[in-house]
């Protein structure tokens, strides 16, 4: 692993906080290139940061006759070589070349992450230290597709609207059959997803970890826990009250369309998802309609097409809500019916 003082030499890492270049450094890989072999070709897509650590290389490009030599401890070399998607220029080893890489995706977040935490802190006048601590929660909660979408700002407000809450091992930070009133992030700790069948056995379904979101379907069914969660370890968690949950996490990130949008993108080739219950599916649905019910959504969720769109729709467009915020955090893109069948029938 390279040590923080070399990374510091170059941009943009030499703004991140030693926390967050250690962090990124556990994802940084390490290259060698004999003399003139190929480091990268121009047009490629791939979507990696190199940055020179020893040796040198040529820049060439197809539009120019023009090449450009940079060797390792100049100033160009602290900056990324033949950075942009395609790639600008072929680079060529001009003698033997060390070099490292870091995805830039991981580097956007880690610079993102250190912009935010920096604001927390700051701004949390009295807590803002220990609301920050150890970002690795923070991470993971941003490597989460639903919150990609976000500018940094919306970001920064959500973090500062956060409340910090404690529980210790054994604690149950929210029971089933309760009414929802939080939105919830893990930050430090392990927890249990249990659930309580109607004999009352009780079934440990999932353990989530730092960085795990929970309590969101309650809010968005406005119905009660499904599941309890309770601490294995003692822990912290990341709470949202309810109307804040709406405001700034709801309707910000579901997409709604009307009937009539909603036929356009039909024909575009998008896919209608009804994530009603299947009997009540079989009474009547649209046609050309997928039926699955957002309690068996993430056991098969995998029936489903990544790279294809979805309309999701259900009764009154309560459990579409629900469902499209599970599938935004793993990637799909989805949009919700507004006010679902029943908006339809009253036409």
């Amino acid at each position: 692993m390279l040590e923080i003082a070399v990374l510091q030499r170059y941009t943009p890492l030499h703004n991140l906080s030693e926390a967050n270049l250690e962090r990124l450094a556990r994802r940084v890989v390490i290259e060698e290139f004999p003399k003139g072999s190929l480091v990268c070709h121009e047009n490629d897509t791939d979507n990696d940061s190199l940055y020179l650590l020893d040796g040198g290389v040529e820049l060439k490009s197809s539009a120019s006759s023009m090449t450009r030599v940079v060797q390792a401890g100049s100033p160009d070399s602290f900056f990324p070589l033949a950075p942009g998607r395609p790639r600008p220029y072929t680079v060529i080893a001009t003698m033997p070349v060390r070099l490292f890489r870091v995805d830039n995706a991981s580097l956007d977040r880690v610079v993102l992450l250190d912009e935010l935490s920096t604001t927390i802190t700051r701004l949390r006048e009295n807590d803002g230290q220990q609301f920050a601590g150890d970002s690795a929660w923070l991470e993971e909660m941003l490597a989460n597709p639903a919150f990609q979408q976000f500018p940094r700002e919306r970001l920064a407000l959500i973090l500062l609207r956060f409340e910090l809450h404690s529980v210790k091992a054994g604690e149950a930070v929210i029971r089933q059959g309760d009414p929802g009133d939080y939105f919830y992030v893990v930050k430090e700790g392990r927890f249990a997803v249990a659930r309580k069948d109607p004999q009352g056995k009780v079934q440990l379904l999932n353990e989530l970890k730092q960085g795990a979101v929970f309590g969101e379907e309650a809010l968005l069914l406005d119905s009660p826990r499904n599941a309890s969660i309770i601490a294995v370890t003692d822990g912290l968690v990341m709470r949202l009250p309810r109307a804040e949950f709406e405001e700034l996490l709801k309707y910000p990130m579901l997409n709604y369309v009307s009937a009539t949008e909603a036929q356009v993108m039909l024909k575009a080739g998008a896919g209608l998802l009804d994530v009603r219950p299947a009997q009540e599916f079989r009474q009547g649905s649209l046609k050309g309609s997928q039926n699955l019910p957002i309690a068996e959504l993430r056991k098969r969720i995998i029936e489903l097409d990544p790279h294809r769109s979805y309309v999701l729709i259900c009764r009154n467009g309560h459990m579409s809500e629900a469902a499209a915020f599970m599938l935004l955090q793993r990637g799909y893109r989805v949009t919700v019916l507004r006010g679902g069948l029943q908006a339809i029938r009253a036409r």
